[in-house]
């Protein structure tokens, strides 16, 4: 069983290894960079948001929010305003700009998953998700984790901890 135990991790690492390969190849071709995605999604959905707000939910350092900020404010995707209860506060709105980039970042990806998923009914889809929850829930489990959220702001506060920690 162990074998096959082993045989299936390698399979969700290869699935995931593939999205990421995809994932890199489409930001090397466009101005919109992989980790400069949920920033923006954050910021999106956040509206006027401070830039410490931003790393906590990202699980990032303050400076690494100001790198990133600073780089989305220049291409337009961004912009800062002053917090007029706290000079020092700035809070960050995504442009139209920033919008029509992850917009335009999004229609790859959803080709991309769906002809991933191709061949596949609405059944079959239900039951796979249920199964990866099953071992993310088993998994969390086996480490201690509490088991993270199931949107991307979890996801990569989670991946840039565990990034972190490999440092």
């Amino acid at each position: 069983m162990l074998e096959l135990y082993g045989r299936l991790v390698g399979k969700m690492e290869r699935v995931h290894l593939l999205r990421r390969m995809f994932s890199q190849q489409l930001t090397n071709n466009t101005t919109l960079h992989f980790g400069q995605v949920p920033v923006l999604l954050y910021i999106r959905e956040h509206d006027r948001c401070t830039q410490v707000d931003l790393a906590e939910a990202l699980h990032v350092t303050p400076a690494s929010i100001a790198t990133s900020t600073k780089r989305l404010q220049k291409a337009g995707y961004l912009t800062k305003t002053v917090n007029e209860n706290n000079l020092r506060c700035k809070q960050l709105s995504i442009t139209e700009e920033g919008k029509r980039a992850l917009e335009l970042h999004k229609e790859p990806f959803d080709a991309f998953d769906r002809a991933a998923f191709s061949g596949f009914s609405k059944e079959e889809l239900d039951t796979l998700a249920a199964y990866l929850d099953r071992i993310a829930r088993n998994m969390a489990q086996q480490i201690g984790e509490e088991l993270p959220a199931d949107n991307i702001f979890a996801m990569q506060a989670l991946l840039n901890r565990v990034m972190e920690q490999e440092k």
